[in-house]
């Protein structure tokens, strides 16, 4: 209703022009394109996105996901209004290399068009302004508004920072990288295999992401007598401490992501957990890196059954006698797109009718979304004043795995029975699971769940970064809804 309104006001103040005289709103060049464009306009007005799209790409190119952190809105959503302008003829789409694609305006009358509709409506060529019959009048009232209400962002104190992130492919690290590169910084990402995390330059501009093969997983303190440092495995490690150290050389802050959540083989908990945390604070120590931040996890405690968690806090322990400045972080279960934990519940559920409970309902979890993980992160890199704490991050509510089962199989539309197992029948289950492909459930996980997960009373935590935690149920739907395959997990590292 909004676009035919709109539709049939430019229609007839389009009308009143042609009786007055020359036309003050299309250009009179093109006068076979005028029905045409009030159509077109009268969508473009209807839909701040659409319009703020014409604004920006009349002037620049683009990369869809640097438009999607520019608009703060998923990338499928503006791959649509991409392809409406496309439709248009206004935009095409090039590559730029073999993994980035770059959105930007379509030689000849559809350049055209796009910068004639954005000099009538964005007069900066960049920002939108109020939609007038004239140029001059867009421009007084846009420069008006500026005045008034408007304020130049100051620019980001991340802004040309270098910031090496270990794990930064992971299910938070793509997440991190995004909103570093939407600061402005420089982004060296420490990775397993760069190439298959060659989707992140495409985040920013060309050079603004960087990547460095890492591999933390396989470091190891060996001992003196250990038979394998008479073998390759010691030069191993030694070639892997040498790129932990070209990855922190020269940077101003590190982050590191890197935490192993289910052991394979090659990988195992005491290896990353705890001696690649300890080598990358050394190296950062060694380099004299301003801010660094280890993020480990809430349930991180030496007390626990769970060799994860013990490693965690020996990590933690590690780091903090290393490298004294350190920031802490302590997320809770982590959902979003590509999480394992709720994709893992919503697997398992397509292939069983009974999903078993191993942890009791006084057992409760905090879960918290990846991109309140991720701004926390970049507010804490952002104020010198937290360095040395530690910071506890949990979302909104807390709850028990029954619970989180019934919102999975609410947005799943799959209705399981829940059948409350104890804690030795789970350490049978995980034995059975943990060795086939996909690792739906572990033992360790198993023990994992034995203890609450939730963020200490009197702890810092996102409220105190200025966050607002987001609900899982604005979010888990739109990964688990109906119709649609539980998405693959993708590991923490």
């Amino acid at each position: 209703m909004k676009q035919l309104a709109l539709a049939l006001a430019l229609l007839s103040a389009a009308t009143s022009a042609a009786e007055a005289g020359p036309n003050r709103i299309f250009d009179q060049e093109c006068p076979h394109c005028l029905p045409m464009e009030i159509d077109r306009l009268a969508v473009l007005l209807g839909d701040d996105v659409l319009r703020d799209l014409v604004c920006r790409l009349s002037s620049q190119r683009f990369t869809p996901a640097r438009l999607s952190t520019a608009l703060g809105i998923p990338e499928g959503q503006v791959l649509r209004r991409i392809n409406t302008l496309r439709g248009w003829g206004l935009v095409h789409l090039t590559r730029y290399d073999s993994a980035t694609t770059i959105v930007e305006p379509r030689p000849g009358t559809g350049g055209q068009t796009l910068r004639r509709w954005a000099t009538r409506y964005c007069p900066s060529g960049d920002a939108c302004g109020t939609p007038a019959a004239a140029p001059e009048e867009v421009a007084r009232t846009y420069a008006a508004r500026m005045d008034k209400t408007h304020t130049v962002a100051s620019p980001s104190v991340l802004a040309g920072k270098l910031v090496t992130v270990f794990g930064g492919s992971g299910f938070i690290g793509r997440v991190l990288v995004k909103h570093l590169v939407a600061e402005g910084a420089r982004v060296r990402v420490a990775v397993r295999h760069p190439e298959s995390a060659e989707s992140l330059k495409s985040l920013g501009e060309p050079g603004q992401v960087e990547l460095v093969p890492v591999d933390i997983a396989a470091m190891r303190l060996l001992k003196p007598r250990d038979p394998e440092t008479v073998d390759a495995p010691k030069l191993y490690d030694n070639s892997d401490k040498r790129r932990i150290w070209s990855a922190i050389l020269g940077a101003d802050m590190v982050v590191n992501l890197i935490g192993v959540h289910t052991e394979t083989e090659g990988r195992n908990f005491r290896d990353a957990n705890f001696h690649g945390a300890r080598q990358i604070a050394m190296s950062v120590a060694r380099a004299g890196t301003p801010r660094y931040v280890h993020v480990s996890a809430l349930g991180a405690t030496t007390e626990s059954a769970s060799i994860f968690a013990q490693t965690k806090a020996l990590g933690e322990s590690i780091v903090r006698a290393t490298h004294a400045p350190v920031t802490i972080v302590r997320p809770s279960i982590v959902f979003g797109p590509g999480d394992h934990f709720f994709n893992s519940i919503a697997e398992f559920s397509r292939f069983s009718l009974l999903l078993p409970v191993f942890a009791d309902d006084e057992t409760l979890f905090q879960p918290v979304y990846v991109g309140d993980v991720s701004e926390a992160i970049v507010r804490i890199l952002k104020d010198p004043a937290t360095e040395g704490k530690i910071y506890e991050l949990g979302g909104p509510r807390k709850m028990n795995l029954r619970k989180m089962y019934s919102l999975v199989m609410r947005e799943t539309q799959r209705q399981r029975l829940l059948v409350p197992l104890p804690e030795w029948v789970g350490d049978i289950h995980g034995a059975l699971l943990e060795g086939l492909p996909g690792t739906l459930l572990t033992r360790d996980q198993v023990s994992l769940m034995q203890n609450d997960d939730v963020v200490h009373p009197g702890a810092l935590g996102l409220a105190d970064l200025g966050i607002t935690p987001t609900p899982i149920e604005k979010v888990l739907h739109r990964y688990l809804g109906k119709g649609k395959p539980p998405g693959k997990s993708e590991p923490h590292y």
